[in-house]
This record gives structure tokens, C-alpha cells and sequence, in this order.
């Protein structure tokens, strides 16, 4: 097959294939041409297109993510790289292999009023795991030798330890369209895995820890979908002092997912008698705030984090100990040595149980609220998670949705996620996207219109992309920003209004029409149980569902339902 006649761009899709890197998402451009033209005939490489650098950042990062792999996404010089800073941040935070490429002009023109040149070199260095540079001509074999171990190097770095984006630039010289055949073979190097474990001594001194405490509670923030990590938990709930209390994007089957719910709805005395002796930590950021706050305000006598991580994760401002290995191997290895040990737990302690009384209490209290509050936005938003299919993957945007849901997931969904690294709202319809890509089931988007507004751009990727019947979106159409009604350092201000809150309506139906996508709505709850059928029924597209609602009344439940009114 003809292709570029730049060795290193031909390397570079080369070598990230041999190392398994199946996807990548190219940008239109003019400089980039080489390495578009590797890429897409790189044999085995499946390459989507986006125009947006930002979206098709997002989307790598989307996909990549959903299939707990490496992705590549390619841009030309210039600003194109600026674009996708918030998603390569997004990546870096939530430990995802995304690999940036971006081609440049050659360092002679840095800086000489040439078109669409910055300094690109180093540009990503604080939110990446190591940039970069490589040149696209190499002639002598000391420079393919170069390039070789370069691009090898960039690979096993983003793959190995503690995953990570990396950065790769490629400094491209004119012509940039002529071919070579490409029959050709490339050094693959190789690092071997390995896995950290628990010695005897210290899994047995663990586990007596644990065992000797009244109130163990294990709580869990944003992480994939582990099976081995869900076992390891079932097996320590059967200890009575122990409460594994996991918020749904943790990923796991098993404890208390409503844990904001439970706390605000158990009274003081109830919460009081909740504070753990051990805090044992895992996965990613905790999304309540209302959890933070009660752990920092009534710390616990230990503090364990496990994960593997480069800095020390004090979250909660009382870290005794820090355990730096992967959650599902430490569960695994310390829920058989607690079995071994034969003692119940807690001397009789029902501190797993009194958990458990607290959630089913909570959730008979929200339906109680729900319905004298008739219709509003978590009472549309519970009958949708209802409505879904046992294999749907969810995703969330940041803002009021991902708090929405932590209230009414009240059954695990195959898979649930939020870009939590960074927690911002500027690629929520792009990663959904992305992971649609990767799931063979549906990929349902649940998203406020003000986080659809900011990334709009993304749904021009939808006919690129195509996930067609495979994607769905749900936009919670209350006027946008409702999230600063809610929170308590906004919700008081004069500014709010005026500045904040992003009163805006805008035409859904109008916007879901322009690129492609079947578009519902409902304003009540019969109009609801309709529409969401039909919804959910279209397979030869994507959908949209429209969710109307008052801002002022979601604002009001949601606050009375935390504050316990």
C-alpha cells in the first residue's frame, strides 16, 4: 500500500499499532497531512474524523475510556493543539492513555511570522506524563533508530505505572502529500507487567485492623467497571462492621450508592453514630459535597487510601496510611486473609447494617417527596434511569445531572460515568460520543443545557462518527446553570441571576433537526412515559429527549430534599 513518504509519520501509526492501539481520531488540516495519511492506512486502525480539535479530543478520551485502552488523536500545527488541553487535562486526572500528536513546522520557523506556528514543543508538559519531539524526515538509520525508540518510549510511558496522556510532536517539512509503498516493518519494545501485592506479615496485620474496628466504612469515588474489585467487596460486606458505601460512578455492585441521600435524610444523631473508626478510600473524586464535608468535619481515627497514584490523596484532611496498590488487588487479597481469621468483625457491631437502614430509608423519603413535588427534574430523571436498559452505559455531565443521579441510580447501570478528573462541563457531549464508539449497546447522555450549549460543536461529529440507534441524549432544558441556584456559595448572590445562571432557551428540537437526530420532548409526566419510549425505540439515528422543567422548582425540591424538609 502507498502512503506517506515521511518515515516518521509512517513509524508513528506503526509502532502505536504493534503496541495495540486500535483507534484514533484525525483533525482536518494541512500540515498534519502525513501523518493523516499514516494513520488511515495504517492495516488494523480504525480512524474516526472530527473538525473541532476540542471534541475530537474528547472523543478520543471518550472512547478510550470505555474500552480501558490507549487512543490516539492527531492535529495539525497552531492552535489545534490548544484545543485539546482540556481533554488531554481530563485524561491526565482520570489516569487515560490518550496519545497526542500534533504536527508542527520545522523549529527553523518557530517565531518568523510563518503561518500557523507557535511553540508547540512542551506545550501540554503540566497535564501530560512526558512530551515529545520527533522530526518526520529520517534518512540515516541513526535517525530511524531515533525515531523508533522515541515513539516506543512515548507508548509504554502512557501504558505503564499509572496511566497517562503523553504528548508526541512531529515537525513536518514541505512537500506533504508525496508517497512510497509502505511495505515495511517496525521495533516494537516491549515492557513486561507486573503487579503489586501485600506481603503475609502486612496482609495479616491489615486484616486484624480491620477486624478489631467497630465501624469500618469502605467508600468508593469514580472509577471503571472491575469485576475482580466487585468480589473482593462482596466478600468483605459479610463482615458486620464493615459498610462499603460507593457512589455510582465507582462502578461497583455491591453497598450504598445513595450515600449523600442516606447522610442528609438519617438526622444528626443518625450521622453522628454513622462516623467510621476506619476510613479505607478508593477511586477517584467523591462528587458530594455533602459527604466531604461531614467526613472532614468528624474525622475518623484512621484513614487509609488505597490506589496507585504519584502524590499523596489526603481528601479528607486526617490520611494515616497510604497503600499504594491497585483497589482490587488489595480487596481481593484482604477480604480472603479477613475470612481466614474466622472472627466476625466489630465484636457484634450491625455497623454495615445500620448503612443499609439509612438507604432504604432515604429512598422511601424520596419517593414521598417526589411525589408531593409532582413534576421537576429529578422526579423526570428517576422515571428515565428507570426506563433504561439493564446493558445501557451512562454518561453524565458535570453540573446538577451527575448530582441528580446520584439520588435516583437506585439499581446499577452496566456502567456509569462523568468526566470527574477535572469536573468540567467542556466535553460532556464529545466523551459520550467517544464511548459510544466502543460499546456495542446504548450509550445514553445525560446532560444539562448548559453544558450541551458549551459543547454543541459535538453533535457535527455525530454523522462522522455515526453511532446512529447506539447513542442517546437527554437534555435537561430548565434555562442552563441551574447548578447556581443550588450550591450554597451561589445560590444568595445578586450576580447570580444576571451572571451565573444562563437563562437561555433554546430550541432543541431546532438544534437536534440540524445535525441529524431524532428529538422528543416532554414537559409533564405523561408526555414523559410517551416520548421516552419512542425515544429509546429510535435505532436508525441518534436521539435527543427534552426534558422542560422550572428552574426555580428544581432548585427548591433539590435543596429540600438535602437539607431534609
Amino acid at each position: 500500500m502507498m502512503t506517506t513518504d515521511k518515515y516518521g509519520c509512517r513509524a508513528l501509526a506503526g509502532i502505536l499499532h504493534g503496541h495495540g492501539v486500535e483507534y484514533a481520531v484525525l483533525c482536518p488540516g494541512s500540515r498534519n497531512v502525513p501523518l493523516v495519511m499514516a494513520f488511515a492506512r495504517e492495516q488494523g486502525l480504525k480512524c474516526d474524523t472530527a473538525v473541532d480539535e476540542r471534541s475530537a479530543a474528547f472523543i478520543a478520551l471518550g472512547h478510550g475510556i470505555a474500552r480501558a485502552c490507549a487512543v490516539a488523536v492527531v492535529c495539525t500545527s497552531g492552535t489545534a493543539l490548544l484545543n485539546m488541553a482540556p481533554a488531554v487535562a481530563e485524561a491526565y486526572y482520570r489516569n487515560v492513555p490518550l496519545i497526542v500528536v500534533s504536527a508542527d513546522r520545522p523549529g527553523r520557523w518557530i517565531d518568523q511570522a510563518d503561518s500557523q506556528t507557535i511553540r508547540q514543543r512542551g506545550l501540554l508538559d503540566n497535564i501530560v506524563k512526558r512530551s515529545y519531539n520527533i522530526v518526520a524526515e529520517a534518512d540515516a538509520d541513526e535517525s530511524r533508530w531515533f525515531i523508533d525508540r522515541t515513539v516506543n518510549d512515548a507508548v509504554i510511558t502512557a501504558m505503564s505505572g499509572i496511566h497517562g496522556p503523553v504528548h508526541i510532536n512531529v515537525e513536518i517539512d514541505s512537500p506533504l502529500n508525496r508517497e512510497v509503498s509502505g511495505e515495511e516493518s517496525y521495533r516494537i519494545i516491549r515492557r513486561a507487567a507486573s503487579r503489586m501485592s501485600l506481603s503475609d506479615e502486612a496482609r495479616n496485620e491489615i486484616s486484624r485492623r480491620m477486624l478489631a474496628c467497630r465501624k469500618v466504612l469502605v467508600l468508593g469515588g469514580c472509577m471503571a467497571p472491575n469485576d475482580r474489585l466487585n468480589r473482593g467487596l462482596i466478600r468483605l460486606v459479610g463482615n458486620g462492621n464493615v459498610a462499603v458505601a460507593a457512589e455510582p460512578l465507582a462502578n461497583v455492585s455491591v453497598g450504598i450508592r445513595n450515600i449523600e441521600a442516606a447522610l442528609c435524610r438519617a438526622g444528626k444523631l443518625g450521622r453522628e453514630s454513622m462516623v467510621p473508626d476506619l476510613l479505607i478510600t478508593f477511586g477517584g473524586a467523591i462528587v458530594s459535597d455533602t459527604v466531604k464535608r461531614w467526613l472532614r468535619e468528624n474525622a475518623p481515627a484512621e484513614y487509609w487510601h488505597i490506589g496507585r497514584t504519584d502524590n499523596t490523596v489526603d481528601t479528607f484532611k486526617c490520611l494515616t496510611e497510604r497503600i499504594d496498590m491497585e483497589p482490587a488487588d488489595f480487596f481481593a487479597e484482604i477480604s480472603v486473609a479477613m475470612r481466614r481469621e474466622e472472627i466476625y468483625g466489630g465484636e457484634g457491631s450491625d455497623y454495615g447494617a445500620s448503612w443499609a437502614r439509612a438507604s432504604d430509608n432515604a429512598y422511601m423519603m424520596l419517593d414521598q417527596e417526589k411525589a408531593k413535588a409532582g413534576w421537576c427534574e429529578i422526579s423526570a430523571l428517576d422515571e428515565i434511569v428507570k426506563m433504561l436498559p439493564t446493558d445501557a452505559n451512562v454518561q453524565l455531565s458535570n453540573g446538577m445531572t451527575v448530582r441528580y443521579y446520584e439520588w435516583v441510580s437506585r439499581r446499577r447501570a452496566h456502567r456509569a460515568d462523568c468526566n470527574r478528573g477535572v469536573s468540567g462541563i467542556d466535553g460532556s457531549t464529545s466523551t459520550a460520543i467517544g464511548a459510544a464508539t466502543a460499546y456495542s449497546g446504548m450509550t445514553v447522555l445525560i446532560t444539562g443545557d448548559m453544558s450541551a450549549q458549551y459543547d454543541i460543536g459535538a453533535l457535527a461529529s455525530l454523522r462522522l462518527v455515526n453511532p446512529k440507534g447506539k447513542f442517546k441524549m437527554v437534555v435537561m432544558a430548565n434555562g442552563g446553570g441551574n447548578i447556581f441556584k443550588y450550591v450554597k456559595n451561589t445560590r444568595g448572590l445578586a450576580e447570580t441571576e444576571d451572571y451565573l445562571y444562563n437563562s437561555v432557551d433554546t430550541d432543541w428540537n431546532s438544534v437536534g433537526k440540524a445535525y441529524g437526530m431524532a428529538v422528543f420532548e416532554a414537559s409533564d409526566m405523561e408526555s414523559l412515559g410517551k416520548q421516552a419510549d419512542r425515544w429509546l425505540g429510535t435505532n436508525d439515528r441518534s436521539a435527543m429527549l427534552v426534558v422542560r422543567s422550572d428552574a426555580e422548582k428544581n432548585a427548591r425540591v433539590m435543596l429540600d430534599l438535602v437539607n431534609g424538609k
